[in-house]
């Protein structure tokens, strides 16, 4: 008999909805278990309505599913919006001190619970331990795992969250729920737990990324956030902008400088970067930009997923230039094209941007392989060594495939001209128009 199962944990922004959820996805992925988790958040700090729903499965899924086995209330709202998704024969579990009407819930009390523990912000871990104890998962996988999560923070901090998982773990022992975690699995996932987000920071990383800019909107907040983690242990600088125009105009600097070089924002933001897009486009300056789309226009819905601006990035920026425009469907896709991205932009010397959205960047997923497996890197810049006349060097010299030299400044004998008006070969600006019409064609023979 198949395993196949979905919790989802309700309650308001701030009440630590998603740690509830990530403490699920861990422990049932180390008992060998695939699991895929969604997490829907309102555009706010505090408040609102949050809902983390995890699928757990013995046989690999990349998708959510409803209904749901056992919804866990932690204010009255999800109940009120949730319980007609929960099956006949499921669970509803709700903190005793919510005062809501619900003779259909199971009460715990799971801030007494927190409270008797240490404190009523570990109502998180009470939360999540009863679900774990009523899917039958083992208790020392959750201490396990518990440990790893505080490792970094005082012993006491994790001490404290056992005793509330202890205590929620027993509080569930007795309370009857049909679907057990079985002890016998068809396959057993090879792969990692990982968000859309956290792939792209990877596949940044694994493509030799130095330095990222960005200024902080949803749902693309997360992908530079990952990227920070490696700043202490890599040659990598992220550095948050004054807004979306900054952030753009920073990498095509440090491209300019030699260093690959990404932003992330969402549509509204992207509408910002347009002019200094067609400036990397006529300075042939390679750049990544990834889209994380929300529904628009203007400040639309930006917690939520959309895919409305294909064709938007594809002809954003004045004029024409080439780029490549890409959307990936997994999170191997994003590691994978986020490393690709960063080839082309490199070998083609022109932007890149990655379409992706709040569903892919936001939800969990297990990975098809324990192993991410990092391309080959070529940077195509030449050097002094490289050219017959260094002194002569012209940085749009005219190529039957478009793609001219490409050296760095302060790198030698080459003088390295650029100029975001149209320009000659050696980068002083023009306006004759037989230079115009040969550096559109240069250009556009590139793809």
């Amino acid at each position: 008999m198949s395993f196949d199962v979905t919790v989802t944990i309700g309650g308001e922004a701030g009440q630590g909805i998603q740690t509830v959820g990530d403490l699920l996805g861990l422990v049932c992925h180390g008992a060998g278990l695939y699991v895929m988790a969604i997490n829907d958040f309102e555009s706010r700090i505090r408040g609102g309505h949050s809902f983390f729903q995890i699928r757990i499965s013995d046989r690999p899924i990349q998708a959510p599913r409803r209904p749901v086995h056992l919804l866990v209330c932690m204010d009255a709202k999800t109940y009120d919006l949730h319980r007609h998704e929960v099956v006949t024969d499921g669970l509803m579990l709700m903190d005793e001190e919510i005062s809501a009407s619900a003779e259909s819930a199971v009460r715990l009390p799971i801030n007494a619970l927190a409270k008797q523990a240490g404190g009523k912000i570990m109502a998180n871990t009470v939360a999540a331990s009863a679900c774990l104890s009523l899917l039958g998962a083992p208790f020392d996988l959750l201490t396990a795992v518990l440990k790893k999560q505080f490792e970094k923070k005082d012993p006491s901090v994790a001490a404290d969250n056992i005793k509330a998982a202890d205590l929620g773990f027993k509080a569930a022992a007795d309370i009857a729920f049909k679907w057990k975690i079985p002890e016998i699995f068809p396959t057993k996932p090879e792969g990692k737990l990982l968000t859309g987000a956290k792939a792209f920071a990877l596949g940044s990383v694994a493509a030799d990324c130095r330095f990222a800019a960005f200024y902080p909107m949803s749902p693309a907040t997360g992908i530079i956030q990952h990227l920070s983690e490696f700043t202490r242990d890599l040659n990598l600088v992220v550095e948050q902008a004054e807004d979306e125009i900054a952030a753009i105009n920073m990498i095509i600097g440090a491209s300019f400088a030699g260093a690959r070089s990404i932003t992330a924002t969402s549509g509204g933001g992207f509408s910002l970067m347009t002019e200094a897009l067609g400036l990397a486009g006529i300075t042939e300056t390679p750049i990544v930009v990834i889209n994380a789309q929300r529904p628009g226009p203007a400040t639309g819905m930006a917690t939520r997923t959309g895919q409305g601006d294909l064709l938007f990035v594809i002809r954003a920026a004045p004029d024409e230039f080439p780029r490549f425009v890409f959307a990936p469907a997994t999170v191997e896709d994003a590691f994978e094209i986020t490393q690709r991205a960063f080839e082309l932009a490199d070998k083609y010397q022109t932007p890149v941007v990655i379409l992706t959205d709040q569903y892919l960047n936001d939800s969990v997923f297990v990975t098809a392989s324990t192993l991410l497996i990092p391309a080959a890197i070529n940077r195509y810049i030449v050097t002094d060594a490289d050219l017959d006349d260094p002194a002569s060097y012209k940085r749009y010299a005219l190529a039957s495939d478009g793609v001219s030299p490409r050296a760095l400044p302060c790198n030698g004998r080459t003088l390295v001209m650029v100029s975001g008006n149209e320009h000659r070969p050696d980068g002083h600006s023009s306006e004759a128009i037989d230079v115009r019409a040969s550096m559109v064609d240069k250009r556009n023979a590139k793809l």
